[in-house]
């Protein structure tokens, strides 16, 4: 008995881990695939609630097939964390990375992200008491370093280009235009889209800690289509008269994909999957899985939008695999 409790434990074990790789891979081409969307010129409001109402008819229908009556009525008697958890999850944080991947390149959004495991894992120890063995800090600082690595050097050919470009640039570029450059960076969608992604990191992180509680009585699925339905009408409001030229663009086929993939596994499937492995392993290791969304960003960005992948690159994808793996054996 005792080893078929032991089987069946590390079964579920391996699942939920699965689950939370699949989750980050998900994402990770999630971003790349919003950006194509968003410069089709369609409206980021809108196009956030389209793909959200996708969302929310995949998650009715599998929390109605899958989920007891009485599971519903444990939401109603819990509805205040389950409200504060929709809040986080499904309205701020949905608004807060659209606005990240509207106004700032995919890789500074995903490299901020990664920072979701530091604060989880800061947010469960304060509020759920939750510890972590020494060796399994430093694989998550080990994993968030190569999550650096990869989106600085993606940064760096991106932004700083050749040395004749750089030559040229500064013959021809006085001081004050250069000065105007760095105004127009800080003061302008970059430096805010910034400001949006950390933000929505830490949305995310609060709304793990809020809905690992509500977890241990409600199913994932169940959680997950309660928050889609309550986030669902703000951001119907939200875009407003914008949505009836949304969807006329939505029908062209390049974006119609974008929502349907954003929309059914991005806010669809990945969201019940995520509380799957929260679930069996718990915030802090949960979250930190997500670092390999941004490497998944990077190999998604050079396959679909040709960008280069060099040998900085390929070690931060190592070091972000070994971070992972510490984390999992000293968990």
């Amino acid at each position: 008995m005792v080893k078929r409790q032991s089987g069946s434990t590390g079964e579920v074990g391996l699942l939920a881990e699965l689950s939370l790789v699949s989750v980050a891979l998900i994402w990770g081409i999630n971003i790349p695939i919003m950006k194509i969307a968003l410069s089709q010129r369609i409206n980021p409001f809108a196009f956030n609630a389209i793909r959200l109402v996708f969302s929310a008819v995949v998650l009715i229908f599998f929390a109605i097939r899958s989920a007891p009556k009485e599971e519903f009525q444990r939401l109603i008697l819990r509805w205040k964390p389950a409200v504060a958890y929709a809040m986080l999850v499904s309205v701020l944080y949905q608004l807060l990375f659209l606005l990240a991947v509207s106004g700032t390149s995919s890789v500074n959004t995903a490299l901020i992200m990664a920072t979701v495991p530091l604060w989880t894992a800061t947010g469960a120890r304060v509020f759920l008491g939750e510890r972590l063995h020494r060796a399994a800090w430093g694989g998550m600082y080990l994993a968030f370093a190569g999550t650096a690595l990869v989106a600085v050097a993606n940064e760096s050919h991106a932004e700083i280009g050749t040395e004749e470009t750089q030559a040229v640039d500064s013959v021809q570029s006085p001081p004050s235009v250069r000065e105007e450059r760095i105004s127009t960076w800080v003061f302008s969608g970059q430096f805010y889209g910034n400001l949006c992604a950390l933000a929505a990191a830490v949305a995310w992180a609060a709304g793990t800690i809020v809905g690992r509680p509500l977890l241990r009585t409600i199913r994932p699925m169940s959680l997950s289509a309660f928050s889609a339905v309550f986030g669902l009408p703000i951001h119907l409001v939200i875009a407003g008269p914008l949505l009836s030229e949304g969807l006329r663009m939505s029908m062209q086929l390049q974006t119609a994909g974008c929502i349907l993939y954003s929309g059914l596994l991005s806010t669809g499937l990945a969201l019940p999957m995520w509380n799957y492995g929260v679930q069996h392993s718990g915030p802090a290791q949960a979250a930190m899985f997500q670092n390999l969304a941004p490497l998944t960003a990077i190999v998604v960005g050079w396959m679909v939008l040709s960008e280069s992948v060099s040998t900085a690159h390929l070690l931060g994808g190592t070091l972000i695999i070994g971070g992972l793996s510490i984390m999992r054996r000293y968990r």
